[in-house]
């Protein structure tokens, strides 16, 4: 039995004569990678600023399907947590990026920031020295799109590759240096950076 009027790249014919759509002809989840939380603490003083890479992911998709496809990413990132003494200033960032083509995207832009600081200086002319003091910030998981700064769905031709990159850094502007008055017991600096995961998904041209 034939059937001149069926697409058959949109539909398949099954031994017993019936059709069913094919697999690619519906929203679908096609790539995922993940990486675990990461925690870390710091000497309360001393030391210098921080860039330190947490979590990088990159990760591929190819149209082997026989139309188009619109191809989109979501990051989704843990719950998370950044604890800083006293006038250091510090946060989580998020950045990320993709092209169209197979290998790394290139320079990725920054998409989230999540962090604290507190100016808790001691008075005077100088106003040299640190009064004791510990700030904690705390976020939610949370999910937001690969590369948001940019609209829209990126349509592939069947061939046609989608490579995406996230990144996880501990970025601290301000690293405190000075003793802290009042001592340091109890003081901390430290993060808990969440788990990261990025997630493609396709959507049939019609």
């Amino acid at each position: 039995m034939t059937f001149p009027c069926v697409n058959e790249d949109h539909f398949e014919v099954r031994p017993d004569g019936s059709l069913a759509p094919q697999p690619w002809m519906q929203w679908r989840h096609v790539r995922s990678i993940d990486a675990p939380s990461k925690s870390a603490s710091y000497g309360v003083t001393g030391g210098t600023n921080k860039n330190d890479l947490l979590h990088s992911l990159q990760l591929s998709w190819t149209n082997n399907t026989p139309i188009s496809q619109w191809c989109y990413g979501l990051i989704t990132r843990g719950g998370a947590r950044v604890s800083l003494q006293a006038r250091t200033r510090g946060y989580l960032q998020v950045a990320s990026g993709y092209k169209l083509a197979v290998g790394d995207p290139g320079p990725l832009e920054v998409a989230s920031r999540f962090g604290c600081g507190a100016d808790m200086g001691r008075g005077g002319t100088l106003a040299i020295g640190t009064t004791y003091g510990v700030i904690e910030e705390r976020m939610n998981s949370v999910t937001f799109p690969l590369a948001p700064e940019r609209a829209g769905w990126s349509k592939l031709a069947p061939g046609a590759t989608l490579t995406g990159k996230v990144e996880v850094r501990f970025i601290t502007e301000l690293w405190e240096t000075s003793t802290i008055d009042g001592g340091t017991s109890g003081s901390e600096s430290s993060y808990d950076s969440g788990a990261t995961r990025l997630d493609l998904f396709a959507v049939p041209v019609i």
